[in-house]
């Protein structure tokens, strides 16, 4: 397989900065996670309320680590700013 396989499928993420590729990795890896969850309740939980039940509960959880995945991002993009603010107006 080549190096650039996902980019050569996806020529768009070549213009993202390294900080938004490590997000959606990260992204990826969390959906790889919670799909698990849901084909482990698809098969296991033959109740349809149960199921959709977890179903719902595994969807607010991707929707959390998302948004946490986010907001650590925009810290660490205001705390970068802030430092190299306080840099610059030290010299």
């Amino acid at each position: 397989m080549n190096d650039n396989f996902y980019y050569d499928m996806h020529p768009e993420w070549l213009v993202f900065n390294h900080t938004t590729h490590r997000r959606m990795k990260m992204k990826m890896l969390v959906n790889y996670f919670q799909n698990a969850k849901s084909d482990f309740v698809r098969k296991t939980i033959q109740d349809e309320t149960l199921a959709t039940v977890a179903h719902n509960y595994i969807k607010a959880q991707t929707a959390f680590a998302h948004m946490v995945i986010d907001n650590t991002e925009t810290i660490m993009k205001h705390t970068f700013d802030t430092m190299t603010k306080v840099k610059k107006d030290e010299q």
